[in-house]
């Protein structure tokens, strides 16, 4: 029987799908959903960024993961208890106590790793003690309270992370942003960005780039200038990126858009340029310079849809049912080199090529079609996302069928032969890598523009390739390999191959291109890097130095599974099964 109190949420003993019961299930949500999603994104704004999301999108999105569990929930509870009263007063309280019991359980699972062997007792065991709180008057008003208190975090994320920095400002035009003066030539430029390509893997026993196994690297060496010593200055390409297009390197760690790095080589060479570019995870080019398409709202919440479930459920669930999202940015759900992970390396499996929405050779392509087309001065620019992981690619471009790579936690590579098998994958998509360069420098040298143009290739950073250590992970072990990038500068005019040993960085594109562009001084107080057409600056340090040792026990290390001189998909073909 229910007394009347005067407040209808709080009933004897009981509760009422009234809108305090939504405030209670907001206070429940908020802490066991929306504000772990919150917390992980709005440190990692580049989801946004690599969505195309505008701020309609963004401010859409934080309103449906805050409100829309709740209102759910509360909307099921209103249709049962108004249906069939009799069953709402026992359904009520016990989903009350189990949501509860799970959005606590949550706080212990994720950060103890507890398998779902351990966390099933524990919701249990917590949704008995749920069950009992919540009879009780006090504690229920506790839980309204948590509900107010609860809309903070969708304003915290909002206004205080760095999410945003991408509201009203990521998509500035041109002439918001560009500072220097016009280029005084009409050079055109082509900048490629290889990601997650570490130069250890490119060299044969003399220390230079294999020719047999990467003859396209090694003819843009023959007529470029390689900076043998280059590095990146991050491994998160968030990063890395906008410090190569931009020459800054920023301590604050913004959004990687163009309002956060306003003077860039988009902004400064579209007064004088025509663009054509490809960016894979920033947004530094004008939304009046470049145009890109839409990813879409079904993809946005979808993915959102797989960062909450790792978010929240347990290591044991999420790591069997869930798609990690620990690779990429965006498509999280589209299929992996890595088979599911409840389908063991025994299983019969068939890769879905078919549902394999991004195209990185069509992309990579698209920008070769686009050299001889204009007639004025171009920048052409293309990040793509190759070698990096995961390893769909053979050397010719078909696909890796039903390989499988049981990655540990943090991406730790596996030991034993599943290690032998993805460094070769991985070696196999690096071969692609320089057949599509090689299709690159086949376009521009039809064109007879080659001598003409400044041609720059590098990568952001490189990937460690180690058994049993992180791939991604700065550690003592790993940074001659996440470190040492290729970098290659073909300047115009220049035909003959240049070894340059000067210390450089990804940081120093920037003011090299604007030098050879004719734009001489650039803001010292701004620029992280120098121009590399010159005298190297006395006493240069490197953010992140490589030791000569460590890069050629690197070097050896790859040898030990692709020998100079050879391919990787014979000795791939090789393995047993």
């Amino acid at each position: 029987m229910q007394a009347e109190t005067g407040d209808r949420a709080v009933v004897h003993r009981g509760l009422s799908a009234d809108w305090r019961l939504f405030l209670i299930l907001l206070g429940i949500f908020g802490i066991g959903l929306s504000q772990p999603f919150f917390g992980l994104i709005g440190e990692n704004p580049t989801f946004f960024v690599a969505h195309r999301s505008g701020t309609a999108d963004i401010i859409g999105l934080t309103l449906l993961i805050f409100l829309g569990p709740a209102a759910a929930v509360w909307s099921i509870a209103f249709a049962v208890e108004r249906l069939a009263p009799s069953l709402a007063r026992p359904l009520l309280p016990v989903g009350m106590a189990l949501l509860t019991a799970v959005a606590l359980a949550g706080y212990a699972w994720r950060p103890l790793d507890l398998q779902i062997e351990v966390a099933l007792p524990l919701v249990i065991l917590l949704s008995i003690l749920a069950w009992v709180a919540l009879r009780m008057d006090l504690v229920q008003r506790l839980m309204i309270n948590l509900g107010w208190i609860s809309f903070i975090f969708p304003v915290l994320f909002l206004g205080l992370s760095p999410v945003s920095g991408l509201l009203g400002g990521n998509g500035s035009s041109s002439s918001e942003s560009g500072s220097l003066p016009d280029a005084l030539n009409d050079t055109s430029v082509a900048l490629i960005v290889f990601d997650e390509l570490p130069l250890a893997t490119m060299l044969d026993e003399e220390g230079q780039i294999d020719r047999a196994r990467l003859p396209n690297f090694a003819r843009l060496a023959e007529m470029s200038t390689w900076y043998r010593n280059a590095t990146t200055v991050s491994t998160q390409t968030s990063v890395a990126v906008p410090a190569l297009l931009s020459g800054e390197l920023r301590t604050d760690d913004p959004a990687p858009t163009v309002s956060s790095y306003p003077s860039n080589l988009f902004t400064e060479l579209a007064t004088t340029h025509r663009v054509e570019a490809w960016e894979s995870v920033t947004r530094l080019c004008p939304s009046d310079v470049c145009e890109f398409p839409d990813l879409g709202w079904s993809l946005l919440l979808d993915d959102s849809l797989i960062v909450v479930q790792n978010q929240v459920l347990p290591p044991g669930v999420a790591q069997r049912w869930v798609p990690n999202i620990n690779n990429q940015w965006t498509r999280f759900r589209q299929p992996r080199v890595t088979r599911p992970r409840d389908v063991t390396a025994e299983d019969d499996w068939e890769f879905p090529w078919d549902d394999l929405e991004q195209d990185l050779q069509g992309q990579f392509r698209s920008l070769t079609g686009q050299i001889g087309t204009l007639d004025e001065p171009a920048f052409y620019y293309e990040h793509v996302l190759l070698p990096h992981s995961p390893w769909y690619f053979r050397p010719d471009g078909s696909g890796n069928e039903a390989e499988w790579i049981p990655w540990l936690d943090d991406n730790t590579w596996p030991v034993g032969p599943d290690h032998r098998r993805g460094v070769l994958m991985y070696a196999m998509q690096l071969e692609l890598t320089d057949m599509l360069l090689g299709e690159f420098l086949d376009s521009v040298e039809a064109t007879g523009r080659m001598d003409e143009m400044l041609i720059v290739v590098v990568a952001d950073h490189g990937g460690a390739l180690q058994e049993g250590l992180p791939a991604r992970t700065l550690l003592p072990e790993t940074t001659a390999e996440l470190a040492a990038v290729p970098l290659f500068v073909k300047y115009p005019g220049q035909s003959v191959g240049v070894e340059d040993d000067r210390l450089a960085e990804i940081t120093d594109v920037f003011p090299t291109i604007m030098d050879v562009m004719g734009i001489g001084e650039l803001p010292a107080e701004r620029m992280a890097g120098h121009r590399l057409n010159g005298e190297p600056p006395p006493g240069r340090t490197q953010i992140l130095s490589v030791d000569p040792q460590q890069f050629q026990a690197a070097v050896d290390r790859f040898h030990s599974f692709v020998p100079p001189g050879q391919s990787a998909e014979p000795l791939f073909d090789a393995l047993p099964r």
